[in-house]
């Protein structure tokens, strides 16, 4: 007889039989701010559960082992990293053979807003102190559910535009458009989401070849760039001073992948950017690794009405070219490099 585990809450008896635990079950909520008070009141119109903060959830889980066969709704902060979070619960979790399952993970954003931090617009459209874009574009692109509110008041044109960006940053998420009076439930996967969530984001499917957009759209493209010759950091930084989507035909949604400075040969950063604002940082494996996680530069870009061809001579202008190439690891090491160490 072949048994399938399809997951670490299969147990089996000692005669064989196979039967399956009720583990604890988390609910990840992220809410922007100007969504906050709708989100309130959609969810306590769909439960009686109250939400727990998700760092006392953590504090709890690491003082003992979760009752099973419930049910924790945990809401994150406005700002926080969807991926760092789901990192943290699983490492938190790790602890416990009857570990608790990642259950959902919803988002929810106004659509309004949403729409000036990806399609940009007057910053007076943006009320103060709102989640940062790219904060945003992280819970998105980790949840299984998106949830919009106020997006009755879009034209049906701009609406659909944002649905299928919003397919493009997620494309494997249930989007939910919360009217007036709506409520939320707590429906919940019969398999751990975990695993999953950290694979969502559409930036992931297309460095790895299988980007399918949920919602084609004739306005948006989705493409990869790939130079195996470093940044010239001068250059970049340049580049990126002028703003590099205001340099460009048509506007830069989002961008992110793996790129690396010509000044650091040995470091491969994380190219994170949505909207206007723009970071990038080594990620964690490359302290326990001598040789970095990528070469060259490996980008998926999502753009409304971006010219894909003046946007690739765009970045090839900040490679090095042939007799910068020529001058090897320790000559790069010489070039000016303005960005933070």
């Amino acid at each position: 007889m072949i048994v399938v585990i399809v997951d670490h809450y299969i147990r089996q008896t000692p005669g064989g039989a196979m039967y399956r635990t009720e583990p604890l079950k988390v609910h990840l909520f992220f809410t922007q701010q100007t969504a906050t008070d709708a989100f309130d009141r959609a969810l306590s119109a769909g439960t009686t559960r109250e939400l727990v903060d998700f760092e006392d959830l953590l504090s709890s889980l690491f003082s003992g082992p979760p009752p099973m066969g419930s049910d924790i709704l945990a809401r994150c902060g406005h700002d926080a990293d969807a991926q760092r979070v789901i990192a943290e619960f699983l490492s938190a979790r790790g602890r416990f053979d009857e570990a608790p399952a990642l259950a959902a993970v919803v988002t929810t954003v106004d659509a309004t807003t949403l729409a000036c931090l990806l399609f940009g617009g007057s910053v007076d459209d943006i009320p103060d102190g709102v989640t940062s874009a790219m904060a945003t574009a992280s819970q998105i692109e980790h949840a299984s559910t998106v949830v919009l509110t106020g997006w009755n008041e879009m034209e049906q044109s701009d609406l659909f535009l944002l649905v299928a960006a919003l397919g493009h940053l997620n494309p494997s998420a249930t989007f939910v458009l919360l009217g007036p009076g709506g409520s939320l439930g707590t429906r919940a996967s019969c398999l751990d989401i975990a695993e999953a969530s950290l694979n969502r984001p559409g930036w992931l499917h297309v460095l790895s070849g299988t980007f399918t957009p949920r919602l084609p759209h004739p306005r948006l493209n989705a493409f990869r760039y790939e130079n195996c010759r470093p940044f010239h950091p001068g250059r970049l930084a340049e580049l990126l001073s002028f703003g590099l989507g205001d340099e460009l035909p048509g506007r830069l949604i989002r961008s992110a992948g793996f790129c690396q400075l010509a000044s650091r040969p040995r470091t491969a950063f994380l190219w994170d950017q949505c909207g206007t604002e723009f970071g990038f940082a080594a990620p964690a494996i490359e302290a326990y690794s001598s040789e970095p996680v990528a070469f060259g530069q490996d980008l998926a870009i999502f753009g409304l009405d971006l010219d894909v061809a003046q946007t690739v001579a765009a970045l090839d202008e900040c490679v090095l070219d042939d007799t910068e190439f020529l001058l090897g690891p320790d000559g790069w090491k010489t070039l000016p490099d303005p960005f933070p160490r």
